[in-house]
Protein backbone atom coordinates (compact mmCIF):
# COMPACT_ATOMS: atom_id res chain seq x y z
CA UNK A 1 0.00 0.00 0.00
CA UNK A 2 3.07 2.54 0.65
CA UNK A 3 4.25 1.81 -2.43
CA UNK A 4 1.15 2.57 -4.06
CA UNK A 5 0.53 6.15 -2.30
CA UNK A 6 4.22 6.99 -3.21
CA UNK A 7 3.99 6.40 -7.11
CA UNK A 8 1.09 8.28 -6.93
CA UNK A 9 2.44 10.92 -5.28
CA UNK A 10 5.49 10.81 -7.09
CA UNK A 11 3.78 11.01 -10.68
CA UNK A 12 2.06 14.17 -9.69
CA UNK A 13 5.16 16.47 -8.52
CA UNK A 14 5.55 17.66 -11.87
CA UNK A 15 1.92 19.12 -12.60
CA UNK A 16 0.61 20.65 -9.83
CA UNK A 17 1.91 22.51 -6.44
CA UNK A 18 -1.23 20.38 -4.95
CA UNK A 19 0.64 17.45 -5.44
CA UNK A 20 1.54 17.08 -1.83
CA UNK A 21 -2.29 17.09 -0.79
CA UNK A 22 -2.52 13.87 -2.59
CA UNK A 23 -2.54 11.57 0.33
CA UNK A 24 -4.59 13.91 2.41
CA UNK A 25 -7.35 15.17 0.09
CA UNK A 26 -7.40 11.47 -1.63
CA UNK A 27 -8.03 10.31 1.80
CA UNK A 28 -11.30 12.67 1.69
CA UNK A 29 -12.22 11.99 -1.62
CA UNK A 30 -12.12 8.01 -1.58
CA UNK A 31 -14.59 8.16 1.03
CA UNK A 32 -17.07 10.30 -0.64
CA UNK A 33 -17.09 8.41 -3.16
CA UNK A 34 -17.50 5.44 -1.51
CA UNK A 35 -20.96 6.97 0.30
CA UNK A 36 -22.44 8.34 -2.74
CA UNK A 37 -22.49 5.05 -4.19
CA UNK A 38 -23.89 3.26 -0.74
CA UNK A 39 -26.68 6.38 -0.80
CA UNK A 40 -27.44 5.64 -4.54
CA UNK A 41 -27.89 1.53 -3.97
CA UNK A 42 -30.33 2.55 -0.70
CA UNK A 43 -32.04 4.99 -3.12
CA UNK A 44 -32.86 2.11 -5.61
CA UNK A 45 -33.61 -0.53 -2.23
CA UNK A 46 -36.31 2.06 -1.25
CA UNK A 47 -37.53 2.58 -4.52
CA UNK A 48 -36.84 6.71 -4.82
CA UNK A 49 -37.07 8.59 -7.29
CA UNK A 50 -33.76 8.89 -9.65
CA UNK A 51 -34.12 11.60 -11.42
CA UNK A 52 -30.42 12.83 -10.57
CA UNK A 53 -29.04 9.49 -12.01
CA UNK A 54 -27.81 11.11 -15.46
CA UNK A 55 -26.58 14.34 -13.31
CA UNK A 56 -24.61 12.62 -10.53
CA UNK A 57 -22.43 9.82 -13.42
CA UNK A 58 -21.89 12.90 -15.31
CA UNK A 59 -20.26 14.49 -11.82
CA UNK A 60 -18.96 11.28 -11.16
CA UNK A 61 -16.83 11.33 -14.79
CA UNK A 62 -15.63 14.95 -13.71
CA UNK A 63 -14.25 13.76 -10.66
CA UNK A 64 -13.07 10.82 -11.94
CA UNK A 65 -10.84 12.67 -14.93
CA UNK A 66 -9.50 15.10 -12.12
CA UNK A 67 -8.73 12.67 -9.53
CA UNK A 68 -6.18 10.97 -12.28
CA UNK A 69 -4.14 14.13 -12.97
CA UNK A 70 -4.11 14.47 -8.90
CA UNK A 71 -6.02 17.52 -8.61
CA UNK A 72 -8.54 16.00 -5.89
CA UNK A 73 -9.28 19.78 -4.42
CA UNK A 74 -11.42 20.15 -7.91
CA UNK A 75 -12.43 16.52 -7.49
CA UNK A 76 -13.99 16.85 -4.66
CA UNK A 77 -15.77 19.52 -5.32
CA UNK A 78 -17.76 17.71 -8.06
CA UNK A 79 -18.10 14.74 -5.94
CA UNK A 80 -19.83 17.15 -3.26
CA UNK A 81 -22.07 18.78 -5.81
CA UNK A 82 -23.49 14.99 -6.74
CA UNK A 83 -23.86 14.40 -3.27
CA UNK A 84 -26.12 17.24 -2.90
CA UNK A 85 -27.75 16.05 -6.16
CA UNK A 86 -28.48 13.02 -4.15
CA UNK A 87 -29.53 14.08 -0.20
CA UNK A 88 -32.05 16.84 -2.15
CA UNK A 89 -33.60 14.16 -4.02
CA UNK A 90 -38.23 14.19 -3.34
CA UNK A 91 -38.84 11.77 -0.83
CA UNK A 92 -39.82 8.21 -0.59
CA UNK A 93 -43.53 8.61 -1.13
CA UNK A 94 -46.42 11.03 -0.95
CA UNK A 95 -48.33 8.45 1.88
CA UNK A 96 -44.71 9.17 4.22
CA UNK A 97 -44.90 12.70 3.90
CA UNK A 98 -48.22 13.38 5.60
CA UNK A 99 -47.85 10.72 8.18
CA UNK A 100 -47.08 12.86 10.98
CA UNK A 101 -45.73 9.94 12.78
CA UNK A 102 -42.58 9.22 14.04
CA UNK A 103 -40.63 6.36 13.20
CA UNK A 104 -37.25 4.81 13.38
CA UNK A 105 -36.08 1.24 11.03
CA UNK A 106 -33.15 -0.24 11.71
CA UNK A 107 -31.15 -2.14 9.00
CA UNK A 108 -27.82 -4.19 9.25
CA UNK A 109 -25.36 -5.66 6.43
CA UNK A 110 -23.04 -8.19 6.25
CA UNK A 111 -20.55 -7.03 3.92
CA UNK A 112 -16.78 -8.69 1.54
CA UNK A 113 -15.62 -7.87 -1.13
CA UNK A 114 -12.07 -7.06 -2.78
CA UNK A 115 -9.51 -4.20 -3.75
CA UNK A 116 -7.29 -4.77 -6.49
CA UNK A 117 -4.49 -2.44 -7.38
CA UNK A 118 -1.97 -3.65 -9.86
CA UNK A 119 0.69 -1.35 -11.75
CA UNK A 120 3.76 -1.52 -14.13
CA UNK A 121 6.25 0.49 -15.24
CA UNK A 122 8.88 -0.30 -18.33
CA UNK A 123 11.72 2.12 -17.91
CA UNK A 124 14.83 1.88 -20.04
CA UNK A 125 18.12 3.04 -19.05
CA UNK A 126 20.82 2.64 -21.73
CA UNK A 127 21.52 -0.98 -22.74
CA UNK A 128 19.44 -2.47 -20.07
CA UNK A 129 15.47 -2.80 -19.78
CA UNK A 130 13.62 -3.49 -16.72
CA UNK A 131 9.93 -3.77 -15.58
CA UNK A 132 8.77 -2.87 -12.24
CA UNK A 133 5.72 -4.92 -11.75
CA UNK A 134 3.30 -4.70 -8.65
CA UNK A 135 0.33 -6.51 -7.72
CA UNK A 136 -1.78 -6.24 -4.55
CA UNK A 137 -5.05 -7.75 -3.75
CA UNK A 138 -6.95 -7.08 -0.22
CA UNK A 139 -10.21 -8.55 0.31
CA UNK A 140 -11.74 -7.95 3.08
CA UNK A 141 -15.45 -8.71 5.77
CA UNK A 142 -17.32 -6.90 7.60
CA UNK A 143 -20.67 -5.12 8.53
CA UNK A 144 -23.10 -2.35 8.48
CA UNK A 145 -25.53 -1.31 10.94
CA UNK A 146 -28.20 1.75 9.56
CA UNK A 147 -30.23 3.46 11.77
CA UNK A 148 -33.06 5.95 9.76
CA UNK A 149 -35.58 8.23 11.93
CA UNK A 150 -37.99 10.11 10.53
CA UNK A 151 -40.31 12.32 12.29
CA UNK A 152 -43.65 13.86 9.80
CA UNK A 153 -41.13 15.71 6.87
CA UNK A 154 -39.57 18.03 9.45
CA UNK A 155 -36.97 16.16 11.19
CA UNK A 156 -34.61 12.87 9.83
CA UNK A 157 -31.61 11.69 10.92
CA UNK A 158 -29.73 8.65 10.03
CA UNK A 159 -26.75 6.75 11.74
CA UNK A 160 -24.16 4.57 10.02
CA UNK A 161 -21.42 2.11 11.55
CA UNK A 162 -19.50 0.54 9.27
CA UNK A 163 -16.57 -1.71 10.52
CA UNK A 164 -13.99 -3.72 8.11
CA UNK A 165 -11.16 -6.39 8.53
CA UNK A 166 -8.72 -6.34 5.67
CA UNK A 167 -5.14 -8.49 4.77
CA UNK A 168 -4.04 -4.72 4.48
CA UNK A 169 -5.66 -2.63 7.26
CA UNK A 170 -8.81 -2.64 9.64
CA UNK A 171 -11.03 0.55 9.61
CA UNK A 172 -13.94 1.65 11.42
CA UNK A 173 -16.27 4.49 10.13
CA UNK A 174 -19.12 6.61 11.87
CA UNK A 175 -21.01 9.22 9.93
CA UNK A 176 -24.56 10.94 11.56
CA UNK A 177 -26.34 13.20 9.60
CA UNK A 178 -29.49 15.37 10.68
CA UNK A 179 -32.01 17.83 8.75
CA UNK A 180 -34.50 19.74 10.25
CA UNK A 181 -37.08 22.05 8.99
CA UNK A 182 -37.82 24.31 11.25
CA UNK A 183 -40.29 26.31 9.31
CA UNK A 184 -41.08 26.88 6.00
CA UNK A 185 -38.36 29.39 5.54
CA UNK A 186 -34.96 27.65 7.46
CA UNK A 187 -33.31 24.26 7.23
CA UNK A 188 -30.22 23.06 9.24
CA UNK A 189 -28.46 20.50 8.71
CA UNK A 190 -25.29 18.65 10.42
CA UNK A 191 -22.99 15.71 9.14
CA UNK A 192 -20.39 14.11 10.82
CA UNK A 193 -18.09 12.04 9.09
CA UNK A 194 -15.53 9.75 11.87
CA UNK A 195 -13.01 7.30 10.41
CA UNK A 196 -10.41 5.46 11.88
CA UNK A 197 -8.07 3.34 9.65
CA UNK A 198 -4.92 1.17 10.92
CA UNK A 199 -2.61 -0.52 8.57
CA UNK A 200 -0.84 -3.41 9.58
CA UNK A 201 2.23 -3.37 7.22
CA UNK A 202 2.95 0.20 7.16
CA UNK A 203 2.20 1.79 10.23
CA UNK A 204 2.97 5.21 9.06
CA UNK A 205 -0.31 5.30 6.72
CA UNK A 206 -2.85 4.78 9.94
CA UNK A 207 -4.80 7.61 10.37
CA UNK A 208 -7.89 8.76 11.92
CA UNK A 209 -10.28 11.38 10.31
CA UNK A 210 -12.70 13.83 11.49
CA UNK A 211 -15.21 15.44 9.39
CA UNK A 212 -17.67 18.11 10.62
CA UNK A 213 -20.46 20.13 7.92
CA UNK A 214 -23.23 21.99 9.65
CA UNK A 215 -25.49 24.43 7.26
CA UNK A 216 -28.33 26.57 7.74
CA UNK A 217 -30.63 27.07 4.44
CA UNK A 218 -32.92 30.26 4.28
CA UNK A 219 -35.66 30.35 1.28
CA UNK A 220 -36.87 33.92 1.38
CA UNK A 221 -39.09 33.60 -1.53
CA UNK A 222 -39.83 31.20 -4.29
CA UNK A 223 -36.88 32.80 -6.45
CA UNK A 224 -34.20 33.82 -3.18
CA UNK A 225 -32.54 31.59 -1.17
CA UNK A 226 -29.37 31.73 0.90
CA UNK A 227 -27.24 29.09 2.53
CA UNK A 228 -24.45 29.04 5.39
CA UNK A 229 -21.94 26.60 6.05
CA UNK A 230 -18.87 25.32 8.07
CA UNK A 231 -16.98 21.87 7.54
CA UNK A 232 -13.99 21.39 10.05
CA UNK A 233 -12.09 18.59 9.22
CA UNK A 234 -9.10 16.61 11.49
CA UNK A 235 -6.99 14.45 9.73
CA UNK A 236 -4.21 12.76 12.13
CA UNK A 237 -2.15 10.11 11.39
CA UNK A 238 -0.04 8.34 13.47
CA UNK A 239 3.35 8.31 12.19
CA UNK A 240 3.91 11.52 10.37
CA UNK A 241 6.36 11.59 7.57
CA UNK A 242 7.33 13.67 4.36
CA UNK A 243 4.33 13.49 2.41
CA UNK A 244 1.86 12.58 5.38
CA UNK A 245 1.39 15.36 7.92
CA UNK A 246 -1.41 15.76 10.11
CA UNK A 247 -3.96 18.94 9.87
CA UNK A 248 -6.53 20.78 11.02
CA UNK A 249 -9.00 22.64 8.39
CA UNK A 250 -11.96 24.67 8.82
CA UNK A 251 -13.95 25.90 5.41
CA UNK A 252 -17.19 28.26 5.55
CA UNK A 253 -18.81 29.01 2.57
CA UNK A 254 -21.80 30.79 1.51
CA UNK A 255 -24.22 30.70 -1.29
CA UNK A 256 -26.95 32.90 -2.60
CA UNK A 257 -29.14 31.75 -5.20
CA UNK A 258 -31.90 33.47 -7.69
CA UNK A 259 -34.10 31.81 -9.90
CA UNK A 260 -34.78 34.02 -13.15
CA UNK A 261 -38.11 33.77 -14.68
CA UNK A 262 -37.78 31.70 -18.29
CA UNK A 263 -34.63 31.58 -17.65
CA UNK A 264 -33.19 29.49 -14.83
CA UNK A 265 -31.48 29.49 -11.55
CA UNK A 266 -27.99 31.47 -10.68
CA UNK A 267 -25.99 30.71 -7.91
CA UNK A 268 -22.46 32.97 -6.20
CA UNK A 269 -20.47 31.46 -3.81
CA UNK A 270 -17.75 32.52 -1.44
CA UNK A 271 -15.55 30.53 0.67
CA UNK A 272 -12.69 30.37 3.00
CA UNK A 273 -10.27 27.51 3.48
CA UNK A 274 -7.62 27.37 6.70
CA UNK A 275 -5.74 24.83 7.02
CA UNK A 276 -2.76 24.12 9.75
CA UNK A 277 -0.37 21.46 10.21
CA UNK A 278 1.09 20.13 13.66
CA UNK A 279 4.84 19.29 12.30
CA UNK A 280 5.16 20.91 8.98
CA UNK A 281 4.13 25.13 9.16
CA UNK A 282 5.17 25.87 6.13
CA UNK A 283 2.74 24.23 4.37
CA UNK A 284 -0.36 25.96 6.08
CA UNK A 285 -1.66 28.16 3.91
CA UNK A 286 -5.39 29.88 3.55
CA UNK A 287 -7.55 29.81 0.65
CA UNK A 288 -10.15 31.83 -0.70
CA UNK A 289 -12.80 30.79 -3.16
CA UNK A 290 -15.31 32.30 -5.10
CA UNK A 291 -17.12 31.56 -8.42
CA UNK A 292 -20.92 31.11 -9.92
CA UNK A 293 -23.15 28.42 -11.23
CA UNK A 294 -25.64 29.00 -14.12
CA UNK A 295 -28.64 26.11 -14.76
CA UNK A 296 -31.07 27.22 -17.47
CA UNK A 297 -34.16 26.24 -16.75
CA UNK A 298 -35.78 22.31 -17.27
CA UNK A 299 -38.41 20.71 -19.49
CA UNK A 300 -37.43 22.34 -23.09
CA UNK A 301 -34.79 20.57 -25.81
CA UNK A 302 -32.13 23.13 -24.73
CA UNK A 303 -30.24 22.95 -21.44
CA UNK A 304 -27.13 25.12 -20.58
CA UNK A 305 -25.02 24.63 -17.39
CA UNK A 306 -21.83 27.09 -16.72
CA UNK A 307 -19.59 27.63 -13.75
CA UNK A 308 -16.59 29.51 -13.06
CA UNK A 309 -14.71 28.95 -10.05
CA UNK A 310 -11.33 30.91 -8.63
CA UNK A 311 -9.09 29.49 -5.99
CA UNK A 312 -6.63 31.98 -4.70
CA UNK A 313 -4.19 30.29 -1.94
CA UNK A 314 -1.59 32.13 0.04
CA UNK A 315 0.55 30.14 2.24
CA UNK A 316 1.44 31.06 5.74
CA UNK A 317 5.10 31.73 5.37
CA UNK A 318 5.42 32.01 1.59
CA UNK A 319 7.50 30.42 -0.96
CA UNK A 320 9.80 28.05 1.04
CA UNK A 321 9.71 24.99 -0.86
CA UNK A 322 8.59 25.06 -4.73
CA UNK A 323 6.54 21.96 -4.23
CA UNK A 324 4.57 22.62 -1.34
CA UNK A 325 4.04 26.15 -0.56
CA UNK A 326 3.95 28.04 -3.69
CA UNK A 327 1.18 30.61 -3.66
CA UNK A 328 -1.17 30.81 -5.93
CA UNK A 329 -4.25 31.81 -8.54
CA UNK A 330 -6.12 29.13 -10.17
CA UNK A 331 -9.18 30.10 -12.22
CA UNK A 332 -11.40 27.07 -14.23
CA UNK A 333 -14.35 27.16 -16.06
CA UNK A 334 -16.80 24.65 -17.37
CA UNK A 335 -19.56 25.14 -20.18
CA UNK A 336 -22.02 21.82 -20.85
CA UNK A 337 -25.37 22.40 -23.85
CA UNK A 338 -27.28 20.10 -24.17
CA UNK A 339 -29.43 20.52 -27.43
CA UNK A 340 -32.52 17.52 -28.06
CA UNK A 341 -32.70 16.58 -31.79
CA UNK A 342 -35.32 14.29 -30.94
CA UNK A 343 -36.18 11.94 -28.47
CA UNK A 344 -33.59 9.49 -29.57
CA UNK A 345 -30.68 12.33 -30.36
CA UNK A 346 -29.22 14.77 -28.90
CA UNK A 347 -25.88 16.83 -29.13
CA UNK A 348 -23.42 18.01 -26.20
CA UNK A 349 -20.86 20.08 -26.21
CA UNK A 350 -18.84 20.56 -23.19
CA UNK A 351 -15.51 22.92 -22.94
CA UNK A 352 -13.07 23.00 -19.74
CA UNK A 353 -10.23 25.81 -19.22
CA UNK A 354 -7.92 26.45 -15.98
CA UNK A 355 -5.27 28.92 -15.44
CA UNK A 356 -2.90 28.24 -12.67
CA UNK A 357 -0.25 31.47 -12.20
CA UNK A 358 2.71 31.02 -9.03
CA UNK A 359 3.38 33.91 -7.68
CA UNK A 360 7.57 32.94 -7.10
CA UNK A 361 9.28 31.78 -9.94
CA UNK A 362 10.32 28.36 -10.08
CA UNK A 363 11.42 25.51 -12.26
CA UNK A 364 9.56 22.68 -10.67
CA UNK A 365 6.21 24.81 -11.13
CA UNK A 366 5.98 26.28 -14.15
CA UNK A 367 2.28 28.82 -14.59
CA UNK A 368 0.16 26.56 -17.15
CA UNK A 369 -3.24 26.93 -18.94
CA UNK A 370 -5.06 23.72 -20.00
CA UNK A 371 -8.02 23.55 -21.80
CA UNK A 372 -10.62 20.94 -23.13
CA UNK A 373 -13.33 20.51 -25.54
CA UNK A 374 -15.38 17.40 -26.28
CA UNK A 375 -18.27 17.35 -28.76
CA UNK A 376 -20.42 14.34 -28.43
CA UNK A 377 -23.91 13.02 -29.30
CA UNK A 378 -26.23 10.83 -27.22
CA UNK A 379 -28.08 7.93 -28.91
CA UNK A 380 -31.04 6.41 -26.76
CA UNK A 381 -32.86 3.94 -28.71
CA UNK A 382 -34.99 2.96 -25.67
CA UNK A 383 -34.43 2.72 -22.26
CA UNK A 384 -32.55 1.95 -20.28
CA UNK A 385 -29.65 2.18 -22.61
CA UNK A 386 -28.11 5.59 -23.45
CA UNK A 387 -24.79 5.67 -25.57
CA UNK A 388 -22.53 8.87 -25.86
CA UNK A 389 -19.98 9.12 -28.86
CA UNK A 390 -17.96 12.08 -29.04
CA UNK A 391 -14.34 12.98 -29.37
CA UNK A 392 -11.99 15.18 -27.48
CA UNK A 393 -9.19 17.59 -27.61
CA UNK A 394 -6.92 19.14 -25.47
CA UNK A 395 -3.96 21.57 -25.00
CA UNK A 396 -1.77 22.31 -21.89
CA UNK A 397 0.71 25.11 -22.36
CA UNK A 398 3.83 26.15 -19.69
CA UNK A 399 5.26 29.29 -19.36
CA UNK A 400 7.61 30.71 -16.54
CA UNK A 401 7.04 34.27 -15.25
CA UNK A 402 10.64 35.36 -15.27
CA UNK A 403 11.18 35.61 -19.05
CA UNK A 404 15.01 36.24 -18.43
CA UNK A 405 15.80 32.21 -17.38
CA UNK A 406 17.17 29.95 -19.86
CA UNK A 407 15.13 26.87 -18.94
CA UNK A 408 12.47 26.36 -21.42
CA UNK A 409 8.98 25.38 -19.75
CA UNK A 410 7.65 24.80 -23.01
CA UNK A 411 9.01 21.04 -23.18
CA UNK A 412 6.07 20.33 -20.63
CA UNK A 413 3.45 21.85 -22.87
CA UNK A 414 1.19 18.89 -24.88
CA UNK A 415 -1.87 18.49 -26.75
CA UNK A 416 -4.15 15.30 -26.83
CA UNK A 417 -7.24 13.94 -28.66
CA UNK A 418 -9.17 10.71 -29.60
CA UNK A 419 -12.54 9.36 -29.55
CA UNK A 420 -14.67 8.37 -26.22
CA UNK A 421 -17.41 6.29 -25.55
CA UNK A 422 -19.84 5.94 -22.73
CA UNK A 423 -22.56 3.92 -22.12
CA UNK A 424 -25.36 4.79 -19.41
CA UNK A 425 -28.06 2.02 -17.69
CA UNK A 426 -31.06 3.31 -16.08
CA UNK A 427 -33.10 0.13 -15.11
CA UNK A 428 -35.94 0.41 -13.02
CA UNK A 429 -35.15 -3.09 -11.74
CA UNK A 430 -32.61 -1.74 -9.66
CA UNK A 431 -29.68 -1.24 -11.73
CA UNK A 432 -27.52 1.58 -12.31
CA UNK A 433 -24.08 1.21 -13.97
CA UNK A 434 -22.05 3.61 -16.26
CA UNK A 435 -19.02 2.13 -18.44
CA UNK A 436 -16.72 4.48 -20.46
CA UNK A 437 -13.47 4.76 -22.54
CA UNK A 438 -11.62 7.26 -24.09
CA UNK A 439 -8.59 6.76 -26.32
CA UNK A 440 -5.93 9.52 -26.09
CA UNK A 441 -3.18 10.14 -28.05
CA UNK A 442 -0.67 12.31 -26.07
CA UNK A 443 1.98 14.38 -28.14
CA UNK A 444 4.99 16.68 -26.68
CA UNK A 445 5.91 18.37 -29.52
CA UNK A 446 8.89 20.62 -27.67
CA UNK A 447 10.17 17.69 -25.99
CA UNK A 448 13.20 15.35 -26.44
CA UNK A 449 12.31 11.96 -27.52
CA UNK A 450 14.80 11.15 -24.20
CA UNK A 451 18.08 12.79 -21.91
CA UNK A 452 20.30 10.37 -23.68
CA UNK A 453 19.85 7.16 -20.92
CA UNK A 454 16.39 6.42 -22.94
CA UNK A 455 14.63 7.53 -19.98
CA UNK A 456 11.66 10.76 -20.91
CA UNK A 457 9.52 12.53 -18.49
CA UNK A 458 7.94 13.96 -21.60
CA UNK A 459 7.67 11.03 -24.52
CA UNK A 460 4.94 11.09 -26.76
CA UNK A 461 2.35 8.32 -25.84
CA UNK A 462 -0.93 6.45 -26.71
CA UNK A 463 -3.28 5.99 -23.40
CA UNK A 464 -6.01 4.31 -22.99
CA UNK A 465 -8.71 4.48 -20.20
CA UNK A 466 -11.42 2.78 -18.83
CA UNK A 467 -13.63 3.50 -16.60
CA UNK A 468 -16.52 1.51 -14.36
CA UNK A 469 -19.14 2.18 -12.08
CA UNK A 470 -21.68 0.03 -11.18
CA UNK A 471 -24.92 -0.61 -8.60
CA UNK A 472 -27.07 -3.46 -8.49
CA UNK A 473 -29.88 -4.48 -5.76
CA UNK A 474 -29.46 -7.98 -6.43
CA UNK A 475 -32.70 -8.73 -4.56
CA UNK A 476 -34.05 -7.66 -1.59
CA UNK A 477 -31.36 -9.09 0.25
CA UNK A 478 -28.32 -8.73 -1.80
CA UNK A 479 -26.20 -5.70 -3.16
CA UNK A 480 -23.32 -5.43 -5.56
CA UNK A 481 -21.37 -2.31 -5.85
CA UNK A 482 -18.27 -1.97 -7.97
CA UNK A 483 -16.07 0.63 -9.23
CA UNK A 484 -12.84 0.09 -12.18
CA UNK A 485 -10.19 1.78 -13.78
CA UNK A 486 -7.99 0.59 -15.86
CA UNK A 487 -5.15 2.77 -17.87
CA UNK A 488 -2.96 0.90 -20.53
CA UNK A 489 -0.21 3.96 -21.63
CA UNK A 490 2.65 2.94 -24.56
CA UNK A 491 5.39 4.64 -25.26
CA UNK A 492 5.61 5.61 -28.76
CA UNK A 493 9.46 7.04 -29.06
CA UNK A 494 10.89 4.80 -26.05
CA UNK A 495 10.64 1.24 -27.00
CA UNK A 496 9.62 -1.55 -23.66
CA UNK A 497 8.78 2.41 -21.93
CA UNK A 498 5.08 1.54 -21.42
CA UNK A 499 3.12 1.47 -18.35
CA UNK A 500 0.11 -0.07 -17.12
CA UNK A 501 -2.18 0.69 -13.97
CA UNK A 502 -5.38 -1.42 -12.88
CA UNK A 503 -7.87 -0.59 -9.69
CA UNK A 504 -11.07 -2.64 -9.14
CA UNK A 505 -13.00 -2.70 -5.93
CA UNK A 506 -16.01 -4.48 -5.48
CA UNK A 507 -18.63 -4.95 -2.59
CA UNK A 508 -21.36 -7.45 -2.10
CA UNK A 509 -23.36 -7.37 1.34
CA UNK A 510 -26.37 -8.84 2.41
CA UNK A 511 -29.06 -7.21 4.21
CA UNK A 512 -30.42 -9.50 6.94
Amino acid sequence: MYSLVSSLFAQQQDSTATAGDVSEESTLYEIKFSRLQRLISNDIKNNVSLQYAADVLSLIEDARGFADQGDYGIADEFLESALELVREKPGKNTKEKVDATAKTEWSYQGLFGSELWQQKFGIVLSDQDSVIYESQGNPFVGFRVLMDYQNDVKTQTQLQLEARLSSEYNSGKLTFQNSHQLNSYIRTSVENLFDITKYKRDAELSYFDDNLNAGVFFTLAKSLGFELRNEMQLLRYSNESEYFHSFLQNYARGKVSFLLANLGRIEFQYGARIRTHDQAESRDYSERITGGDFWSVGGGRKSLYVNIQQNVRTYRYGFVDSLFSNNFNNIYGELAFRYSLDRHLAFRFKTEGEKRTYQAFSYATPNYLDFVVEPSFDFNFGLPWTVRLGYQFRKRKHTFADQTTDENPEIEDYYSHGPLISVDVFSTGGFIASLSNSFELRRYPNAPYSDGSGLSLYSNRNINSLFFFMTWNLSSHWDLNAMANFDYDKDKNIEGADSRTNLLNFELSYKF
